[in-house]
């Protein structure tokens, strides 16, 4: 026992080789966890793919009525917010934008100013994030709480596909819905800043309009819904990756919700710099 004891205390006393130890275990566990996600990332994209292959060539697979109520979940339910946020966020635009061009004498080029920002850049990432923090959060914590539950597994057992089951619907949703809530928010935000012109500005209703008009093209507009489109894809792919990959009790529902907003918010403004990027060499 005195042996034993004399081991155990020389241990104690020097325990850089135990915590060196430690630091290597965690590292491996990190590495093995991260490759781990990888490969389940990988897999979960590629039965999405085929699922999506499936639906193309049998429509019928597709469930049309759970892709209708998430369109009406996420895209009618949200309008409100929408509307109110980007209201405010043209109203702000605008005013702040219209004390330096007064001083130029350029009230007009308000209108431009607020359209431009918004329809190109702002109108989707604004929706993007209000639609991550209100639906992807929802999509993650229903399929994360289906998964602890094993309701997903009895979906096998009965020989259902739950990526085509859970997934490829609100996939499909948030594709539909999501440039059609940008829209909405662009139409929102044009409207605050005419609000800044009209009555700051002294401007007309006819003329805040028309500058607007002749300030946006096509292209502009198809670029920021384009951009949407994308972001839904990211938003309801990492939701639902999210749920797929909880484990454990009631807590790694709340854990997966989270990682599901903060990557999603993360990948959008990556995603939008890269477009940025794009498009300065377009």
């Amino acid at each position: 026992l005195d042996s034993v004891n004399a081991v155990s205390q020389k241990e104690l006393a020097d325990p850089k080789s135990k915590k060196s130890f430690n630091i290597f275990v965690r590292a491996g566990d990190s590495i093995i966890k991260e490759l781990s996600n990888i490969r389940f990332m990988i897999s979960f994209v590629g039965s999405v793919s085929l699922s999506l292959i499936r639906i193309c060539f049998n429509p019928r697979l597709l469930r049309i009525n759970d892709v209708i109520k998430n369109m009406e979940k996420t895209g009618v339910d949200a309008l409100p917010i929408i509307a109110l946020s980007s209201f405010l966020l043209g109203l702000i635009m605008a005013f702040l934008s219209s004390i330096q061009l007064q001083q130029f004498g350029a009230n007009i080029y308000v209108a431009s100013l607020v359209a431009l920002s918004m329809v190109s850049e702002l109108g989707p990432i604004i929706t993007a994030i209000i639609i991550a923090g209100r639906s992807g959060s929802a999509y993650a914590a229903e399929i994360g709480t289906m998964k602890i539950s094993e309701e997903i597994d009895a979906l096998f057992t009965m020989g259902f596909d739950p990526t085509l089951f859970l997934a490829v619907p609100r996939i499909i949703a948030l594709v539909i819905v999501v440039p059609l809530l940008t829209l909405f928010a662009n139409t929102f935000a044009i409207a605050g800043g005419t609000v800044v012109g009209i009555f700051m500005l002294d401007l007309t209703l006819s003329s805040y309009i028309k500058q607007t008009i002749n300030t946006l093209t096509l292209f502009e507009v198809g670029w920021g819904l384009f951009k949407s489109s994308i972001f839904a894809v990211l938003i309801a792919g990492i939701a639902c990756l999210k749920g797929f990959q909880t484990r454990g009790g009631a807590a790694s529902v709340g854990n997966a919700t989270t990682s599901a907003v903060v990557s999603s918010i993360f990948l959008i403004i990556l995603f939008d710099s890269f477009f940025a990027i794009i498009r300065s060499y377009w």
